[in-house]
């Protein structure tokens, strides 16, 4: 992401470059008609710059939208009050200025890149993530482009260190390791994200460091077709241990094994798993799983977003028993995210 108003020689460089590989992830997608559903997501949820966007989106709306009803609602679960409501993808998982960052306020620096620079890879995103899905109407392989693999690490990478729950995480983190030992105000705190966030650009840090691992990893999907849809959260990007058993938001993300869980739609998931702990899976990297999930398999995944997400879980229908199951227990349970329970290894 770059934070100033002149381009490098450098980042021209870079721009034609995206231009390029941006033709072929069209030339590629154009080999599908795709779903009319993809279709009306990306007309009626474009991604576009915004000179002064005021509601923030810490989940991008193409994905929430890929997780409403027939009637355009997402079902959303508010953990804090124990209350169930439709809502639209525009009105969920967002808050007015979040990403706006008031210490350039008078400088050559827009106080809104950040918000800009994150509408540029949804957009992205979304077009690629859109291309699997008609790419897995008709076959079991995905092709992949190296510079979608990389656009698509990074949009995970982000998003999984972008949202509210993850600001909080890091406003505590600096409180209690006395790097901020007067407290973190609310802007303090956006600040440290954004600058977590930045490094990415930069090729350090550990948004890049995480980016990377993925962008290494095995990249599955798994279908879903059980009458048990999988959900998403405020917190849409999910990583577990390599036996299965723990989800991971913290300390650990980064041991051996760690593996993302992606909810792309209510029936289809993305798995990107560390190549060395899952060497035995390579043949089916960039393939569909011939596992078949079972209705317990998902309510596996779906843990996931009870337990991980910071407020709010949605579904694309008013389903959710098992979460509310699984959140009363996780309340008595001293390790809560332990499952004990196996699941098969996709």
């Amino acid at each position: 992401m770059t934070t100033t108003n002149t381009p490098s020689n450098k980042e021209r460089a870079g721009k034609k470059s995206s231009s390029a590989a941006w033709k072929k992830v069209s030339r590629i997608c154009r080999e599908g008609r795709g779903s009319l559903r993809e279709s009306i997501i990306q007309h009626l949820f474009p991604v576009v710059e915004s000179s002064e966007p005021k509601l923030h989106h810490f989940v991008p709306r193409f994905h929430l939208a890929r997780f409403a009803d027939e009637r355009g609602r997402i079902w959303t679960l508010d953990k804090e009050n124990d209350k169930i409501f439709p809502a639209g993808p525009g009105n969920v998982a967002a808050e007015r200025q979040f990403y706006r960052l008031p210490e350039f306020i008078g400088t050559g620096v827009d106080p809104l890149f950040l918000e800009k620079q994150f509408a540029g890879i949804e957009g992205q995103a979304c077009n690629i993530t859109s291309c699997w899905l008609r790419q897995l109407e008709r076959s079991k392989k995905v092709e992949i482009p190296d510079v979608n693999r990389q656009i698509m690490s990074e949009f995970l990478s982000l998003q999984f260190f972008r949202t509210a729950d993850a600001r909080e995480i890091l406003k505590l983190f600096a409180e209690t390791t006395g790097k901020c030992p007067n407290g973190v105000d609310k802007n303090k705190a956006r600040s440290l994200q954004a600058q977590l966030l930045c490094q990415l650009a930069d090729k350090k840090g550990i948004a890049f460091e995480l980016s990377q691992r993925i962008q290494e990893s095995i990249w599955i999907f798994a279908r879903n077709t059980t009458p048990t849809h999988f959900m998403t959260s405020d917190t849409p990007v999910l990583m577990k241990t390599g036996d299965n058993r723990i989800w991971l938001k913290g300390p650990g993300i980064f041991q051996s094994g760690m593996y993302v869980v992606y909810a792309i739609t209510p029936t289809l998931v993305l798995y990107c798993k560390e190549r060395t702990h899952w060497k035995m899976l390579e043949r089916f990297d960039n393939a569909l799983s011939p596992v078949s999930f079972t209705p317990d398999m998902v309510d596996h995944e779906n843990s996931g977003h009870a337990g991980m997400s910071g407020r709010f879980v949605f579904s694309s229908s008013n389903s959710f028993d098992f979460v509310k199951a699984f959140l009363k227990e996780m309340k008595s349970t001293p390790q809560p995210f332990d499952l004990n329970h196996e699941q098969q290894e996709h």
